[in-house]
């Protein structure tokens, strides 16, 4: 009898063991396909996805109260900006059938000024008022709402770039990891 409860202990062992690699194996196995997709996905990004350009309108201005309601100057601009995300710091991760493409801030490549308006120039301004010292006054508020990772201009870019992403990869998933989802932030 205790022969019997012995051999089936070491069955039981045996079997638990038998469960415990097939664990281990369906782990490795599970992460080997998750690196394959991550790899994948780099691969598939089109460069033109890159590079992008859009329009921003900025309001450049510089306030006289801490309201801001009297201004030495404000001028409106539109203009468009080239950018470029890096693709090296494009994070794609993949969990529970979900790929997940994680884009960094772009980088402005170049603006172009297409219109400015000039509202307002305080009579005690020390601003010269002609085209080329605005342009100068956009350029320079343009750069540091870039560096400053300004809400409307960060916007802009992720209007443009995570849509045309999100699109191109539904459907190339669709035809390469049917079942899985996308999510592109």
């Amino acid at each position: 009898m205790k022969l019997l409860k012995n051999k089936s202990f070491i069955v039981f062992l045996g079997i638990l063991l038998v469960l415990f690699i097939g664990l281990i194996f369906i782990v490795i196995n599970n992460n080997k396909i998750n690196k394959k997709i991550e790899n994948d996905v780099l691969k598939a990004i089109p460069d033109e996805f890159l590079d992008f350009g859009f329009y921003h309108n900025g309001t450049a201005k510089k306030c006289l109260d801490d309201k801001c309601e009297n201004y030495e100057y404000l001028i409106v601009y539109q203009s468009y900006i080239k950018g470029k995300v890096n693709e090296k710091d494009i994070n794609v991760e993949v969990k529970n059938k979900k790929i997940l493409i994680n884009l960094p801030d772009f980088i402005i490549e170049e603006s172009e000024f297409l219109d400015i308006e000039v509202f307002e120039v305080s009579e005690n301004s020390e601003l010269k008022p002609n085209r080329k010292n605005f342009i100068d006054i956009c350029k320079k508020d343009l750069k540091e709402k870039v560096k400053n990772k300004d809400k409307e201009i960060i916007n802009d870019s992720e209007n443009i770039s995570v849509p045309k992403i999100k699109e191109f990869f539904e459907s190339w998933i669709k035809e390469n990891y049917n079942g899985y989802k996308l999510e592109v932030k």
